[in-house]
């Protein structure tokens, strides 16, 4: 800048020269006088590669390949017999093979079954899933009768002797905590199947007759027995028994006329066979001459297994077991339309 003021400077003088420079607008200035004439040219075109392969510029085709001809084939690297790569002739001093690595990482599996590489989980399972089982092979040929072993005995000590070599294995082992106690229960039933005629009214049960027991269903310790053609069960074991039962059932009024609470009402008791003692009783108003549930429970003491028990009809007058039809339930289970059920259960 200092030399450009001092050709301005000089330039102010009649005789002074000076050289052409590029004024603030771009332009060549002589002097201090705008020639007008711009210092830098317009922008020139950018060659392109045209649709047939040549250079161009603008619109016009310079005629000249963007690509330039295929060179010839050039020879084929190949390893010498010092193992290096050659090219024709010409040892290239370059190994054809690098220097031996270090030794890598080996793979292990995981605890989640994994390949783990150092502390690395690859996310591949070591095991795929398990492939379809295939034929059953041939049956090999019998292999030779091994060699008779050594029976384990138990010593003195308590433990396991193989060839009389303590095993240091005790024969028994620790007393373990007591189990639960099963308990010991049976249940009776009496369902309305084809197995038994119920008339529309209802079966009838004379006064002290005996109420129909058709099934034992379960049994957890062998306690009892039943005999279903005359309505009895028996105990295999004495001791303090508990019972519980149901009886859908009605009786018809003394006055069809009117209820008459003294004497329509359902009365069932369990006692053994024609005993005076009822165990277990209950009674129901029936005043609609409908089948009602009847429950009863008891608890009595069972002192000779030779002696039956029986689910009785303790009214002076007859009473009807009656219940719903299995085919106006949404089961198959004759289990929804009971008559009578029991369960007794052994306490002591």
């Amino acid at each position: 800048m200092r030399d450009i003021d001092n050709y301005r400077n000089y330039g102010n003088r009649p005789d002074a020269w000076c050289c052409p420079y590029i004024g603030p607008n771009g332009n060549w200035w002589i002097n201090g006088v705008d020639t007008g004439k711009p210092s830098r040219g317009n922008d020139g075109l950018t060659p392109f590669i045209g649709p047939n392969g040549n250079w161009w510029l603008g619109t016009m085709d310079t005629r000249i390949p963007a690509q330039g001809n295929n060179g010839r084939d050039g020879m084929t690297p190949y390893i010498g017999p010092n193992g290096n790569w050659w090219i024709g002739t010409t040892d290239t001093r370059v190994p054809a093979q690098g220097r031996e690595g270090r030794d890598g990482r080996t793979p292990f599996i995981g605890p989640n079954g994994n390949w783990f590489i150092g502390r690395i989980d690859t996310g591949v399972h070591a095991q795929g899933p398990a492939g379809p089982v295939g034929p059953i092979g041939q049956r090999g040929p019998r292999g030779d009768a091994g060699v008779d072993g050594d029976t384990p005995e138990i010593g003195n000590n308590g433990n396991w002797f193989i060839g009389g070599v303590d095993t240091g294995m005790p024969s028994r082992g620790e007393q373990g905590e007591p189990g639960p106690e099963v308990i010991k229960q049976g249940y009776f039933v009496t369902l309305n199947d084809p197995n038994i005629t119920v008339p529309d009214n209802g079966l009838e049960i004379l006064t002290g007759g005996r109420l129909p027991i058709k099934r034992l269903e379960v049994d957890t310790a062998n306690l009892f027995v039943l005999n279903p053609t005359d309505n009895t069960i028996q105990f295999n074991q004495t001791g303090t028994y508990e019972v519980m039962f149901t009886v859908n059932a009605y009786v018809k009024r003394t006055n069809p006329a009117a209820f008459d609470p003294t004497t329509d009402f359902v009365s069932i008791g369990f006692r053994t066979v024609n005993g005076e003692i009822v165990f277990a009783g209950a009674n129901t108003w029936t005043s609609e001459e409908v089948a009602i549930n009847t429950v009863g429970i008891g608890v009595f003491v069972v002192t000779s297994i030779a002696e039956p028990f029986e689910l009785v009809n303790l009214q002076e007058k007859s009473v009807y077991i009656n219940g719903g039809k299995i085919e106006h339930v949404i089961t198959d289970s004759y289990f929804s339309c009971p008559l009578v059920t029991l369960l007794i259960k052994k306490l002591v």
